[in-house]
């Protein structure tokens, strides 16, 4: 079985270095691009001899392979209701991530493309996050869109499995649990909808209930694959991989391969980077072998080659640059204060309290609390994307912890924690419910009507040009990586 191991850590490092690696082929002058990505593979090379990145699971038994292999056609059926390939019905987000993934595919790399701003005719980089469509859109340049959609939903399922293991190998258990309950995670929305409109909330509705506190929003697991999965899954990946380094050697390489996903997640992980580092300086107890294990070849080459090309792609667009804390427009508003302290109580606190008993000597559960608070009361850009997926690694975190506890309770009979966690569970299960509720309910009534069940694409100019276009675009004039590094 060692191995499987093996192949699953191959499976696991091609899946997070292939999408910069083609990213920096594709996009970046071959005087940089070759000797960048022949760095990289070295520095993978060195990577796959040491066992320690990933912990092996104890055992894998017939039952637990049974296990690993049933867990695959559950994620694939999950998949497959979220719209991603455009098999079924698609949220509205995806209206903008269809047009990525075409935009992508349809056109040269780098993407420029020009518009009239102003009677002048002005060419715009085309800048986002594109990391997860990267080898799915070099399978739709060489066999066809239809293809690269049907790899999307594919390259989401190998993800999302490669987390599940992940999930129990820091466990140290095989289990379907870990997957069902990770699939039906979310903080108590329903609760929260019905203290804000005062109206019943059916269980079997489609509606979309995480809106229910204006301006905050902790997307459920669910919903995050639903409506954002191009971040979500590889920020889930590396929020764990992250907290299992028994080494600070990779960590900075890590955080700089995950860029090119997951700007705002990115910036999640970093709280937990940091006590990562920390706990294992203090565990290596020598100062001076702590700061050498910190800057390695690995973190210094491949963390800021893969990091700062990314960064200076993405500085292409200033949107991003644009940071608020505690903006003007939501401390104007009275009762913020309560809106947060209950926002934060439904989402987090009532799991917080429920595992504290035993968590209560984890640092992991205070960075959590104290992170996951101040989401809501930064801006970053000009919308509340911040709150809704910088928290990606701290849910992730909480969901982990949530875990541990029920098989330390259940380990111990603890009957009140076990009946307590079942119950929060339960409820915070409507809002996924809800999020495959729409998917059926809105493909079944699209396919009685005669219409494609997916949703369709914004044009390239609808994208780039368009209410949200400062999102996608970047102006190339003054850029360093336009003028420097792009093809």
């Amino acid at each position: 079985m060692k191995n499987f191991s093996k192949s699953i850590f191959a499976l696991l490092v091609i899946y997070m270095v292939l999408p910069i690696t083609i990213f920096i082929l594709g996009w970046i002058k071959l005087w940089f691009s070759i000797p960048a990505v022949i760095i990289i593979a070295y520095l993978l090379f060195r990577m796959s001899k040491d066992k320690t990145i990933i912990p092996e699971l104890p055992s894998f038994s017939k039952k637990e392979i049974e296990t690993l292999i049933l867990a695959i056609l559950i994620i694939a059926l999950w998949v497959y209701f979220s719209g991603i390939g455009k098999f079924v019905f698609q949220n509205d987000d995806h209206l903008y991530r269809n047009a990525v993934f075409e935009m992508l595919v349809n056109n040269k790399w780098p993407v420029i493309k020009n518009f009239n701003v102003d009677g002048v005719n002005t060419p715009f980089m085309f800048v986002y996050y594109i990391g997860f469509w990267m080898p799915a859109a070099l399978i739709g340049k060489i066999f066809g869109i239809t293809a690269g959609y049907c790899f999307q939903a594919i390259w989401a399922v190998i993800g999302i499995w490669l987390f599940y293991y992940l999930c129990c190998s820091y466990l140290k258990k095989v289990s379907l649990l870990p997957l069902i309950i990770f699939i039906f995670f979310s903080g108590l929305d329903v609760i929260g909808t019905a203290i804000m409109t005062g109206a019943p909330v059916s269980i079997f509705a489609g509606d979309h209930l995480e809106w229910w506190e204006s301006g905050m929003q902790f997307s459920s697991f669910t919903t995050q694959l639903f409506w954002v999965f191009n971040q979500a899954i590889p920020a889930w990946i590396l929020t764990i991989l992250v907290l299992m380094q028994k080494k600070n050697r990779y960590i900075v390489f890590l955080l700089g391969v995950s860029l090119i996903f997951c700007p705002l997640p990115f910036i999640g992980i970093i709280p937990f980077a940091i006590y990562v580092i920390m706990r294992n300086a203090w565990q290596t107890k020598v100062l001076k072998a702590a700061i050498t294990d910190l800057f390695t070849v690995e973190n210094i080459l491949g963390g800021g080659i893969c990091g700062i090309i990314t960064y200076l792609y993405f500085k292409t667009n200033s949107s991003g640059q644009h940071i608020v804390f505690l903006p003007a427009e939501i401390m104007g508003k009275r009762g913020f204060l309560f809106s947060v302290v209950l926002f934060i109580f439904l989402e987090i606190g009532v799991y917080i309290i429920a595992i504290y008993k035993y968590e209560k000597k984890n640092p992991l559960l205070y960075i959590t609390f104290l992170f996951l608070f101040t989401c809501p009361l930064i801006q970053v850009g000009y919308g509340g994307d911040y709150c809704m997926r910088a928290c990606i690694p701290g849910e992730i975190v909480l969901f982990l912890l949530v875990m541990k506890t029920i098989y330390k309770a259940r380990k111990s009979k603890d009957v009140l924690i076990v009946t307590a966690l079942i119950i929060l569970l339960t409820i915070g299960a409507i809002t996924p419910i809800h999020e495959i509720n729409r998917t059926i309910q809105n493909t079944r009534a699209n396919y009685n009507n005669n219409v494609p069940v997916y949703a369709g694409t914004y044009t390239e100019k609808e994208l780039m040009m368009g209410n949200l276009g400062t999102n996608f675009r970047g102006k190339i004039n003054n850029s360093f990586f336009a003028k420097y590094l792009a093809k």
